[in-house]
């Protein structure tokens, strides 16, 4: 199966409560030759009865679907299933798509298109719906991908992790900026959104844009609390300051000894 083109998730993947099944969701991020495919056949077999033509139209439709890596994609599909529902494609493929969780439905779609063909993958918001250990097996698979990824997040951890380029989006002004992990240079970008995401990134590398030591954009920068100062205790402070006697205006008789304070 030949690669190239652009991989797509969006976002509300996870919400999903329709009547599609998951070969449907499946589907819905193949190629676009599966899908053609995949439809005509649909159509053909829909049509099929006992004459000759539509018989002839059918074999036609399964060649197609073929050439096109219809089969291929499904041995991709049984192991993503695998992986995500620990059921094979031919018994997970009839299951509605609300009977699974949020997380379910995202890990489904992102084995999918990380195992895909595509050679760009453009994820909207890839983390959402997903728990803890979900989220580090995203960044995981993220960081060993051999082909460029696009992600939309606000997730400053993740970005921090797999980012190795960051563009800031802010009303009409675009920034790019940070050098991202170590691991990840050279394999791919992240596009966050919103300032949460810039200053995931932005604590993440201490270049900004032309080399400033700060990121660049409309976001907030990363800030680092400092100690309380420490009061010290000495000349002047409210625990050693004696009382200053006030001297007699002139004139005035001093009191008489017996009646001072004796001194301790």
């Amino acid at each position: 199966m030949s690669g190239g083109g652009l991989g797509f998730m969006r976002q509300f993947i996870g919400g999903v409560r329709d009547g599609r099944t998951v070969h449907d969701l499946l589907l819905s991020v193949a190629p676009a030759r599966v899908r053609e495919a995949a439809a005509e056949l649909a159509r053909a077999e829909a049509a099929l009865d006992d004459g000759e033509r539509s018989q002839l139209a059918y074999a036609q439709a399964i060649a197609d679907y073929g050439d096109a890596g219809g089969y291929e994609m499904e041995v991709v599909w049984d192991t993503c299933t695998t992986a995500a529902l620990g059921l094979p494609f031919d018994t997970a493929a009839a299951r509605g798509v609300g009977t699974l969780s949020g997380g379910e439905q995202k890990r489904v779609v992102l084995e999918a298109l990380l195992r895909g063909p595509d050679e760009v993958r453009l994820l909207d918001e890839p983390d959402n719906y997903l728990d803890v250990p979900g989220k580090e097996w995203l960044a995981e698979r993220l960081t060993a991908a051999a082909k460029t990824v696009l992600l939309v997040s606000h997730d400053r951890r993740l970005v921090a992790d797999v980012a190795d380029r960051i563009v800031t989006v802010e009303s009409r002004d675009v920034w790019v900026h940070g050098e991202g992990s170590p691991g990840t240079r050279g394999r791919g970008v992240s596009a966050p959104t919103g300032s949460a995401s810039a200053s995931g990134g932005g604590t993440r590398s201490t270049r900004g844009c032309g080399g400033s030591p700060t990121p660049c954009g409309g976001g907030p920068r990363a800030t680092t609390r400092s100690p309380r100062p420490t009061r010290r205790r000495g000349r002047g402070s409210r625990g050693s300051r004696r009382r200053a006697r006030r001297a007699p205006p002139e004139g005035a008789e001093r009191p008489d000894a017996a009646h001072r304070r004796p001194d301790r």
